[in-house]
């Protein structure tokens, strides 16, 4: 137990750090963003970027927690052959469906072109081509992830948005490429992550791989998704698309002004819930224990109210530096304030069923959480149009709020029904525990060590 606290402490402190970094840099990127471009180019953006989302089917996201169960799993038993054989299979698949969805992209531009700006379909022609890198920088993320380097990571996020910011300036303010250079500032700034991080797939081939990448897997690129996984593959399409078809539904019904609103409300709320990576430190680690589900629970609940704690400060905290920041300096995007209150209380439920959601994974449950995600969409579709049409731009919020508590009860129903032994300690999560001080404890004495001392 000792040792699976010092890995959640530490994974935990270097993301969070990392995480006030990145919101520090965020700010700026913000900035320009919001004083360089108008509220339509604005909203496009974010539509443009909704786009790979939307097809997230064909970049396997769902995938990756699976990966790091069974390779967790695998590298315990010290079975480096079927290390190899899925990551090589998992290779092949994840490029074979970047291509096919680059040319879908393409084709619809080629289609659409006479329908829409050259500029609205030069930036989707850049998306074609980001999704090509995009196996190479999913790869980097999954070799640090089962590294378990969490400082390496940290840094992986830092520079990410350091870069980015980097090239907005250059592209919007020096060359004037306003929705455009947003667009193609996101492209470079994978390829000089790729570039940066290309050195943890040798480490990761050295110490994972007995120093050989690859094996016949290559040529089995199915075998990847055999099983659990091919569930998670569809799941991961489901929730990708569910996350990101909230804003084409306010873009059909609200018009282009209220996606600017209803984004930048969002963008405001994803900084907050990045600084709560509790949950990526927990998929490699939980895996190893899931023959003791009793420890398992106890560390889920803990993890609850951790997040739920950090992230009604967080919202508090911006709750009254938000106002201020958008008088001064955003007068226009005013409206997305009270928003933002709303959205935040509504997320609550997802920040914890995406910690119970873990579980699934675990337990191998795949078909059960895509059902569940799949009534999730339904809600999605069926009650955000409504939800705008009475209450207007909060709609948003209703319907989070609502969607998302229908998810987290049927997740932890279908979780204690299938998993013997499982239930989470309900007094622990009103309660303060020993297990609370010494999490609180690790956690400040990390942050004292890490930060810098005058």
């Amino acid at each position: 137990m000792s040792e699976i606290k010092t890995r959640i402490t530490k994974g935990t402190t270097w993301l969070a750090v990392s995480k006030v970094a990145m919101q520090v840099i965020a700010i700026g990127y913000l900035f320009v963003l919001l004083n360089n471009l108008s509220l339509t180019e604005y909203a496009l953006v974010k539509l443009a970027f909704s786009i790979p989302a939307l097809l997230g089917f064909f970049s396997l996201s769902g995938i990756t927690p699976v990966l790091i169960s069974d390779l967790s799993s695998s590298k315990k038993e010290s079975d480096i052959t079927t290390i190899r054989y899925t990551l090589s299979s998992f290779f092949t698949l994840r490029f074979l469906l970047a291509i096919i969805a680059s040319l879908v992209l393409l084709l619809s531009t080629y289609l659409t072109a006479g329908w829409f700006r050259p500029e609205i379909i030069s930036m989707v022609q850049l998306l074609a081509l980001d999704f090509l890198l995009g196996p190479i920088y999913s790869f980097i993320i999954l070799t640090l992830t089962l590294r378990q380097k969490f400082g390496q990571l940290a840094l992986f996020n830092v520079f990410e948005e350091f870069f980015k910011l980097g090239f907005v300036i250059l592209l919007v303010i020096s060359f004037n490429l306003n929705a455009f250079g947003v667009i193609l500032s996101y492209v470079l700034t994978q390829l000089l992550l790729i570039i940066v991080f290309s050195y943890s797939l040798l480490a990761f081939r050295r110490e994972w791989l007995g120093g050989k990448f690859f094996s016949k897997g290559l040529l089995n690129p199915l075998y990847c998704v055999r099983l659990h996984a091919k569930w998670a593959v569809v799941l991961g399409g489901v929730v990708s698309f569910s996350s990101n078809i909230r804003v084409w539904i306010v873009q059909l019904v609200l018009g282009t002004q209220a996606v600017a609103i209803y984004s930048l409300a969002i963008t405001l709320l994803q900084p907050l819930i990045g600084l709560i990576p509790i949950s990526s430190v927990l998929a490699p680690i939980l895996p190893i224990y899931k023959d003791r589900p009793s420890l398992i629970a106890r560390f889920v609940a803990a993890a609850v109210k951790y997040v739920v704690v950090l992230h009604l400060i967080l919202v508090l905290g911006a709750v009254i530096v938000l106002p201020i920041m958008l008088n001064l300096f955003f007068p226009n995007y005013v409206a997305a304030f009270g928003l933002f209150v709303f959205l935040a209380l509504g997320m609550l439920p997802k920040l914890c069923s995406q910690i119970v959601g873990l579980l699934s994974h675990v337990y191998k449950m795949q078909i059960n959480l895509l059902t569940g995600s799949l009534l999730n969409l339904l809600l999605i579709i069926v009650l955000l149009p409504v939800s705008l049409y009475v209450f207007g731009i909060y709609g948003a919020a209703v319907e989070l709020f609502f969607t998302q508590v229908v998810y987290l009860i049927g997740r932890y129903t279908v979780i204690k029904k299938f998993v013997p032994n499982f239930s989470l300690p309900w007094r622990d999560l009103i309660s303060i525990t020993q297990e609370d001080f010494w999490l609180f404890t690790k956690l400040k004495n990390r942050l004292v060590n890490i930060l810098p001392t005058k």
